[in-house]
Parts: C-alpha cells; sequence; structure tokens
C-alpha cells in the first residue's frame, strides 16, 4: 500500500492556487468537479499509473474541518519547509503523513506555524522523532507501519474509508514552476512503469 496526503485545518479551497506555489507548482486552472466516489476512484486510479515530468494532479477535498489535498506519489507531503510556511500564512495547523508498506516505511508530520512535532520510521529504524506527542497519538503503537498513521489520521478525522462518502470531490491540475522544472532536469531519472502490484490506500481497505 502507498499513501500520502496533507491537511489544512479549515476551509481554503479558495486559497488553493497560493497553497500549491508554496511546492512551486502553478495552478492551470483545469479543475475537474467530481461528485461521487465512483468518478473519483477511476480518476485516482489512471493518475496512480501515469507518470509526468511537467506537471501533477491532485485530488482535494473537505473533510470533518480539514482541507485534505492527496499526493499518492509523495511529492508533496515530506516537504516540511513548504507545509510550514504554509501553517504560517494561513494560521492553521497542518498535518501531513506518507506510508509506504513494502519498505516499511511511514511517517507524520503536524505543524501550527512552527514543526511542533515529526515522525519517521524506516525499515526498523526511527529515523526522527521531533517535538511532544500527540494527543490522538495515545494507545497508538507508533512502529507499525499502517495502523499508525490509520489509527492517527482517524483520530484527527481524516478517516480514509469515510471519504469515500462525500459529495464533492477537486481534481487539480498543477504544471511545474521554471523554478520546479530546472531542478527537475537537472536529474531526469529513468522513467519506471509502475508497480501494479503496490496498491493505493482506496485499493486496500
Amino acid at each position: 500500500m502507498t499513501f500520502g496526503q496533507f491537511a489544512i485545518k479549515g476551509n481554503h479551497v479558495n486559497r488553493l492556487a497560493e497553497i500549491f506555489s508554496f511546492f512551486k507548482l502553478i495552478d492551470t486552472g483545469e479543475d475537474q468537479i467530481l461528485t461521487n466516489w465512483a468518478e473519483t476512484s477511476k480518476i485516482l486510479e489512471k493518475e496512480n499509473l501515469q507518470y509526468s515530468n511537467t506537471s501533477q494532479q491532485h485530488l482535494v477535498f473537505i473533510q470533518n474541518g480539514w482541507t485534505v489535498i492527496e499526493d499518492l506519489k509523495m511529492n508533496l507531503c515530506y516537504d516540511t519547509e513548504a507545509l510550514q510556511n504554509i501553517s504560517s500564512l494561513l494560521n492553521q495547523p497542518v498535518f501531513s503523513c506518507f506510508v509506504q508498506t513494502t519498505s516499511s516505511n511511514h511517517a507524520f508530520y503536524y505543524f501550527d506555524k512552527i514543526k511542533a512535532r515529526a515522525y519517521h520510521f524506516n525499515d526498523g529504524i526511527i529515523e526522527e522523532s521531533f517535538g511532544s506527542p500527540l494527543e490522538q497519538e495515545k494507545d497508538i503503537d507508533l512502529t507499525d507501519n499502517v495502523s499508525c498513521v490509520y489509527d492517527l489520521t482517524t483520530k484527527l478525522g481524516l478517516d480514509w474509508e469515510s471519504s469515500k462518502y462525500l459529495d464533492k470531490y477537486i481534481f487539480k491540475t498543477l504544471t511545474n514552476s521554471p523554478e520546479l522544472q530546472a531542478e527537475l532536469d537537472k536529474y531526469k531519472p529513468e522513467k519506471k512503469e509502475p508497480n501494479k502490484n503496490n496498491r493505493p490506500w482506496w485499493k486496500f481497505w
């Protein structure tokens, strides 16, 4: 299973272009508005199997008072500098997490204008444990690859399963800024075929 997302407390749909700019992404304005999970799941599956060195697509929705931004390819959810700057700009908490079950790798971050909490567990090793534990961490085994992130997000009101029953999803298309494109062009990694056995979260549960 692969999964990545970040969430900002409050409804910030009208500031998405500004939010994505912290990751050096440009909002094309070519949004798709979806009203049911069946359509959304098909687009997510297609996105998960595509590769682009010039653009990104992200699903956005409102859940339990959070603006949630899906990050299946985990391009954004570990950018702690950008996430902290978003929290400072909006004056709201930001929570980010990712999990890769195939490599026993998972992490979460919590910002409240500053980096307040970080935890990263990778292949049996605690890579980072910063700040005081969140109240929601109580009774959670942080070394458990899936339940750590799943249980914590659920306690925060970001339950993966219930997100399938919302009535509005926004699918954003973004292009790389010239600055980001120049950075990526330095490396140009070899294109790899997606691993169809590495199931994303909506196919796992």
